[in-house]
């Protein structure tokens, strides 16, 4: 794609276009999906794709990509095959001593489900037939990793994380001799 950006008069300017060249990448990486897969598309649709902006604490816009139709991000194979799978909906609900999170998974299997953590992520998977899901979700705050519990009931999966509370020092007072 042959870049637009010149020498912005303002800062503003600069911002308005890199965002409008990344929408522009977005829109081509999702056209060359459609025309490439085509009877792939056919197969698994619906496809769902869009992007979502906000602005962040420091006043710089973010975008962030969301959908079935994703590409892969791969550094040695950036025209990688786009993998055909949902992106649950996700509901993360922050309470004073955990993290819950609710996905809804209809049509998958308990046993085909695989959920990983760390302090600061989760990544959700599940592959039965043609019902494949699959998220990576930021937590808001620390959790505890491994104290994760998961209940699933009627393709609703919730998983519960105690947080983690960052060490609260107090100084320690020194006496002048």
């Amino acid at each position: 794609m042959k870049s637009r950006r010149k020498k912005a008069q303002d800062p503003f300017e600069d911002e308005f276009i890199k965002i409008h060249e990344e929408m522009e990448r977005m829109v081509n990486d999702i056209l060359t999906l459609h025309y490439r897969n085509e009877q792939l598309a056919r197969k698994h649709s619906p496809f769902v794709y869009g992007f979502s902006m906000k602005v962040t604490s420091q006043g710089k816009p973010e975008i962030k990509e969301f959908g079935t139709a994703l590409p892969p991000q791969n550094e040695w194979n950036k025209k990688a095959e786009f993998e055909i799978s949902r992106e649950p909906l996700i509901d993360i609900i922050e309470g004073k001593e955990d993290v819950s999170v609710i996905a809804e998974l209809p049509g998958a299997r308990r046993e085909d489900i695989h959920i990983t953590a760390t302090e600061d992520s989760m990544t959700l998977s599940s592959r039965y037939h043609d019902k494949q899901y699959q998220k990576q979700i930021m937590f808001p705050c620390k959790v505890n990793s491994d104290s994760g519990r998961a209940t699933y009931n009627n393709g609703v999966l919730e998983i519960k994380y105690r947080r983690t509370h960052p060490k609260q020092e107090h100084g320690k007072e020194v006496k002048i001799n």
